[in-house]
């Protein structure tokens, strides 16, 4: 085990270079191969583009008082064996125990920041499983650096590699693309998960129920629960938010008329995930409830009433844009509330506390003293400015002026303009 300092702006390239440099490999042909576990009893987690880095840097600083928690395992390869190399494969070589930066400028500290995920970039669906009747052809070379036992396994160029699944053991969901649910799959958050249960439930027709549901546990059994041992229980894994899903009975043994029109997994929230997309483009918001039942019915054939329409819309909206009401406060920069924020009286006494201690005729005299001050300095800022908004406001208006040059505004409503290349992020009120 050998320790490795990372600064938190590391990249893929950067890293590989940095374990050449450690365990001594010069050789422009070999390859660096660099994996990690992330529980006892799961596969290695293979490090291979600038976000599998960030992700695992951020999974370092959720135990900064273990560390030699997450160690790296290297391998060097052959360019040909590096490339048929599975994502997932068992036997380490050299262990490599990395820490950012960070983690030891804060040792001492608990970090509770939530563990973020690889992005789409990493091709988390090009995961390989290695054929177990052909790892007796690997050829090790051992040598010994710094005390330290280094493995170069060369395969054979015949070797046959399996792809598996997009959703083999230990690969991450963290988006709203349709799964097929397993055990062992693993959701960034319990709500990412709760959408799929609801979705496959949907599309599948069959219905369920929540048995037991708290911060670290969902269970959901079969609604009909005396005759069908379908079943699902998922746990939340240690130091994240993420769940991972333990025990799944897929089979159903209920009646087919325990599936009914209004289906109980229908809810609100869950119409609006649906829907979401259509409302994407600003512009787009003549998408009415009564469409959205028809959709849903022709897509999953469940059937609900107006009223829960017009809140998945609702519902999608908010997911989209946000709270009308929580908006005002993120886009003031200023105190929140504005002069609501302070008292005013706490205020003032705190710049007259000493002279309150003098006799009346004095206070008198200082508070005005003080009040003349005041609107002179103030009076000579006012005169400094050339603009008609304060100078604040003036850089502001500046910034987003110089954005809006490159954009080409259509109108969107008859106060209301949208701009194509923005839409997805902005929407122009004028």
């Amino acid at each position: 085990m050998k320790g490795i300092l990372v600064p938190d702006n590391s990249t893929y390239v950067g890293l590989v270079e940095l374990v050449r440099s450690v365990i001594g490999i010069r050789d422009p042909d070999k390859n660096i191969v660099m994996r990690y576990g992330v529980e006892p009893g799961l596969p290695l987690v293979r490090i291979q583009c600038d976000a599998d880095v960030k992700f695992y840097i951020q999974l370092k600083k959720k135990d900064v008082h273990v560390l030699s928690k997450f160690p790296v395992t290297i391998d060097v390869l052959d360019e040909s064996a590096a490339e048929a190399m599975p994502a997932e494969f068992p036997s380490p070589t050299v262990g490599l125990d990395l820490h950012n930066e960070y983690e030891i400028e804060k040792q001492d500290e608990v970090m509770h920041n939530d563990l973020c995920t690889a992005h789409d970039d990493c091709n988390a669906g090009k995961m390989h499983d290695a054929d177990d009747s052909h790892r007796s052809n690997e050829k090790s070379i051992a040598a010994s650096i710094e005390g330290h036992s280094i493995v170069n396994n060369t395969r054979s160029e015949n070797e046959k590699v399996s792809s598996s699944d997009s959703l083999s053991d230990g690969v991450i969901v963290a988006d709203y693309t349709p799964v097929t649910m397993r055990i062992n799959c693993i959701f960034e958050n319990k709500k990412l998960l709760q959408y799929h249960l609801h979705h496959d439930a949907m599309s599948k027709h069959y219905q369920f129920k929540v048995k037991r549901s708290n911060s670290t546990l969902l269970h959901v059994i079969c609604i009909d629960n005396e005759g069908c041992q379908w079943q699902l229980r998922a746990t939340r894994m240690k130091c994240s938010e993420m769940f991972v899903v333990k025990r799944f009975d897929d089979v159903h043994t209920c009646s087919i008329e325990m599936v009914q029109g209004h289906h109980c997994q229908a809810k609100s929230w869950m119409i609006g995930e649906c829907v979401k997309a259509k409302y994407l483009d600003p512009t787009n918001t003549l998408y009415r409830p009564s469409e959205i039942m028809r959709d849903i019915q022709d897509e999953f054939g469940v059937s609900f009433n107006y009223l829960k329409a017009w809140r998945g819309k609702e519902a999608a909206l908010n997911s989209l844009r946000g709270d009308d009401a929580e908006s005002y406060k993120a886009y003031f920069n200023g105190r929140r509330y504005a002069i609501m924020t302070t008292n005013i009286a706490e205020s003032f006494n705190n710049v007259d506390r000493k002279a309150r201690l003098m006799s009346v005729g004095f206070l008198v005299q200082w508070l005005r003293a003080l009040l003349q001050r005041w609107f002179v300095e103030r009076r000579e800022e006012a005169l400094k400015i050339t603009s008609k908004l304060a100078p604040k406001a003036e850089k502001l208006i500046q910034t987003h002026f110089s954005v809006g040059l490159s954009v080409t505004p259509r109108p969107a409503d008859q106060f209301e303009y949208a701009s194509p290349a923005m839409m997805a992020k902005y929407g122009l009120s004028i």
